[in-house]
């Protein structure tokens, strides 16, 4: 359940134009073909998908090349002479529809494609910027139906008018680009996902970017990526993966730990500015009856902050007692109706909460060496003895509860559990597919 994209820089390209469909020859000698074959077999990757531009490639197609001339009824001409894939639905399709077939025989499952609120800049006083735009969307969209079902990454295109014509695709950049230098710091990237994301996500899921997991901020960027409801993805140089950074995001065979939609920022943090204010930025997201709340110190100073967890950050949970668990502090609260959990974040610090209701006297978290705790949990049936879980696979299940089980049983066996003011644990960490929890009171 792996999948592997190569970004730009693998296409055949000369003055920031298209030559071919096919890879570059000196950085893919036995071409586009073997390379995804190396991938999948050599290293186990069950999808490989490829970058490119909805203009080609970032200044269209080289009016000079082969391609040019082959395709020529398919492309359209704009003043200075660049020519870009035709905007008019059939023949901007047969023109995708051929590449996208060359990719698909050489391996490929999806394409990522960029550049998209570049249609204004390209077609302005040509054609009518919203209906150019939904027939090149619909053009395009129906070649990646065709040849990739449907599997596509939209990109750089949250102008208006991308965002209300594309007619089945359901991914989309959240932001700008993730820059490990620091050119645009992490503080940005946050603001811009998070507070883009209250918007876009009423349309689409969020891809909030790549991130770097050997980085000075991997802790903040893989918490933001956990909160983002979307895809996650690393762009690690060769041998730099700190794979103990991944494994809190992702099931053993490679399966990522979702929100039931994207995260949003909380209701206190709408109309506040978190790099001037003293306060965090709040995180939120949904998982079954359950949630997580993600809290980031942006302060532009570097001045510790303080805010809030309460049943009110997440909707489903207001008005609830709740049992909110610490991933970093591995402790655990239980807040009464109207109770707030005050908490405290130094310069760039981040914390992780999961919260959970806590309406018996039974409180599952799921797998608590998971940063989506509630997302690991498959099944859980109460009934007047105690509490029957099914989780995802073997780690630590956590579990909140008013008195101590009598019996703990895993896979029908009887095991040993820890606790402490009211935490359960369950080290089941050597089972390796799912897990059968019994929890007798």
């Amino acid at each position: 359940m792996k999948w592997f994209m190569i970004d730009d820089g693998w296409l055949d390209v000369r003055e920031n134009r298209l030559l071919t469909f096919f890879a570059d020859q000196e950085k893919f000698p036995e071409g586009l073909k073997r390379t995804t074959a190396v991938l999948k077999e050599d290293y186990g990757i069950s999808w490989v998908g490829v970058w490119h531009t909805l203009a080609g490639y970032w200044g269209g197609i080289h009016p000079d090349s082969d391609l040019a001339k082959t395709f020529k009824e398919y492309l359209y001409a704009i003043r200075g002479g660049d020519l870009l894939p035709h905007p008019g639905v059939e023949r901007g399709f047969r023109f995708w529809h051929h590449w996208h077939a060359f990719l698909k025989a050489s391996g490929i499952s999806f394409v990522k494609v960029d550049g998209q609120s570049a249609i204004a800049n390209f077609f302005k006083g040509h054609e009518p910027i919203g209906a150019v735009t939904r027939s090149i969307h619909k053009g395009f969209e129906a070649s990646v139906a065709l040849h990739f079902n449907q599997n596509l990454i939209n990109c750089m295109g949250m102008a208006s008018e991308n965002i209300w014509s594309r007619p089945s695709s359901a991914l989309s950049r959240n932001s700008d680009d993730f820059v490990p230098s620091g050119e645009i710091s992490f503080e940005e990237h946050a603001l811009q996902n998070v507070y883009n994301s209250y918007y876009h996500s009423q349309f689409y899921w969020g891809d909030w970017d790549m991130f770097w997991s050997k980085h000075p901020e991997w802790k903040q960027g893989s918490i933001l990526r956990a909160l983002s409801g979307g895809p996650i993805y690393t762009s690690d140089g060769i041998g730099d993966t700190q794979i103990e950074v991944i494994w809190p995001l992702v099931l053993r065979d490679g399966r990522i730990l979702r929100l039931d939609a994207p995260g949003l920022p909380t209701e206190d943090c709408l109309l506040k500015d978190p790099t001037l204010e003293p306060i965090p930025l709040k995180v939120w997201g949904s998982v079954g009856s359950s949630g997580v709340l993600g809290a980031f110190n942006l302060n532009a100073q570097g001045q510790d902050v303080t805010g809030t967890i309460s049943a009110t950050d997440l909707p489903s949970l207001a008005g609830k007692r709740i049992g909110v668990y610490d991933y970093f502090a591995q402790t655990a609260t239980i807040l009464e109706q109207g109770e707030t959990l005050r908490i405290e974040l130094a310069g760039d610090e981040v914390t992780l909460n999961v919260l959970v209701p806590f309406e018996t006297s039974f409180a599952p978290l799921g797998l608590v060496n998971k940063y989506l705790a509630p997302a690991t949990i498959l099944h859980v049936a109460l009934g007047d003895q105690g509490a029957e879980v099914l989780v995802a696979e073997g780690g630590i299940f956590g579990f909140l509860a008013e008195r101590a089980p009598r019996k703990v049983f895993v896979n029908g066996s009887p095991h040993s559990f820890k606790e402490e003011n009211g935490l359960f644990l369950i080290d089941c960490s050597d089972c390796e597919a799912k897990v059968a929890l019994s929890i007798v009171f």
